[in-house]
């Protein structure tokens, strides 16, 4: 590589700089006008240009502007999102979000108090369902009287799925704006208005274990008229779903389920046994005795005894409720939605909504308990009623038989003391 090494004097260098300055002012000088020009032309323009917004719907604000995204956090769930959900319900749509805790009040609800059918309500961070509001187009959907406790609550399931066109979620509280009923957040259903033509869908599924298929057919029809000025769009949709039973899955079968769990978990009659000492076979108090007796198994047989049962010697004492409750209610569910919309003029719009819905939910819960003497009575049987195994017709105090030769128990009788059952089977609901 060879270096090249240039020696100037300060004369020299002056005026080298000199020839290169004197070009570029010259045509800085002769741009200026122009420049000039460039900017005050589009000053001129955009004196004279319109911005068109297009019409949107906006949730939690009484102010309509762009950025409103950028104000709240909101969570929109399009339709590409509520394909991929694949949701069955409404409400199923909103079960993925970290901000729904719990359905406090829905359609597997088995306690003997509380809301009934086929209902379903939002609960948001846990605040309860009557701090979630929820919305439909941005308006108040009607609550559902039969709640319970949540008087303002509403039922999201009175929804057509498929008419939903997306889900509007603001995830912060909106009390200064709607009042005390959105401290959790605000959902806004947004149903479908743009839909033009037929839709027909139909949907089947099965489980890979018993219960729990369904179909779900739905119709969608929208179409124009009065030359456009009006519009409407109507969903009709039909639901049914099979009821699933805990007995029906491998995991829920017994309410005993202490045998899984490692020491000192594995107890019997601890929190990993679930099962009931108010079972299918009763406890009795004979006259005015305080001695309680049984009614078990003993080698298979029903013996009436003073020994208590034991939970490892005596299962069968013992009732498993998840042999009778349901793990999710039989529902068959017919509801549809209609929108209309007429352009009166150019700015000013007539709408209207009609919703009907009608379901019909069946749901099996365990058999109620007499709890005696603690939250029920004693339950009285007669002395000659032939169900007290202790009345004269089964207790002798000899032991002799009763007429038609049948045996009796030897012992003291007592034909006219009654038996008090306070424990056993009520009946099934």
């Amino acid at each position: 590589m060879t270096t090249h090494r240039f020696l100037a004097t300060a004369p020299c260098v002056r005026s080298f700089i000199r020839l290169l300055v004197r070009p570029v002012l010259c045509a800085l000088a002769c741009s200026a006008p122009l420049l000039r020009a460039a900017e005050s032309a589009p000053k001129a323009a955009g004196a004279d240009e319109v911005v068109s917004l297009q019409n949107f719907v906006v949730t939690g604000s009484n102010i309509k502007r762009t950025d409103m995204e950028k104000v709240v956090p909101i969570t929109v769930l399009n339709q590409d999102a509520i394909v991929a959900r694949n949701a069955l319900t409404p409400v199923d749509l909103l079960t993925s979000l970290p901000q729904v805790t719990s359905l406090p009040e829905n359609e597997t609800r088995t306690g003997s108090s509380g809301a009934r059918g086929d209902n379903a309500n939002i609960n948001f961070r846990n605040l309860g369902a009557t701090a979630t509001l929820i919305l439909i187009d941005g308006r108040r959907m009607a609550i559902n009287p039969m709640t319970a406790g949540l008087s303002q609550a509403v039922n999201v399931n009175q929804l057509p799925n498929q008419g939903v066109d997306h889900i509007e979620v603001l995830r912060d509280g909106a009390s200064s704006i709607y009042g005390s009923d959105a401290v959790g957040g605000v959902v806004n259903y947004v149903m479908r208005r743009d839909f033009r033509g037929t839709e027909v869908t139909f949907r089947y599924g099965l489980p890979e274990h018993k219960g729990g298929q369904y179909q779900q057919g739905t119709v969608m029809f929208g179409k124009n008229f009065a030359a456009g000025k009006g519009r409407f769009v109507v969903t009709l949709e039909a639901f049914y779903r099979e009821a699933i039973y805990l007995r029906d899955r491998d995991f829920s079968r017994v309410s005993n389920i202490s045998d899984k769990m490692p020491a000192p978990f594995n107890a019997l009659g601890g929190a990993f046994d679930a099962r009931s000492a108010r079972g299918l076979y009763p406890q009795f108090l004979v006259g005015t005795s305080t001695t309680n007796n049984y009614l078990k198994l003993v080698n298979g047989v029903p013996t009436l005894t003073t020994s208590a049962p034991t939970r490892a010697a005596n299962p069968e004492y013992y009732l498993d409720l998840n042999l009778f409750t349901m793990a999710q209610p039989r529902a068959k569910r017919t509801n549809s939605f209609a929108s209309l919309e007429y352009d009166l003029t150019p700015r000013l719009t007539a709408f209207g909504d009609i919703s009907y819905y009608k379901s019909i939910s069946t749901m099996v819960r365990q058999p109620l308990a007499l709890n005696a003497p603690t939250t029920d009575a004693y339950g009285v049987v007669s002395a000659d009623n032939p169900f007290n195994p202790y009345g004269s017709r089964f207790y002798d105090v000899n032991g002799a038989p009763n007429a038609d030769g049948t045996v009796r128990l030897t012992g003291h009788g007592i034909p006219r003391k009654p038996a008090k059952v306070f424990s056993g089977k009520a009946g099934n609901i």
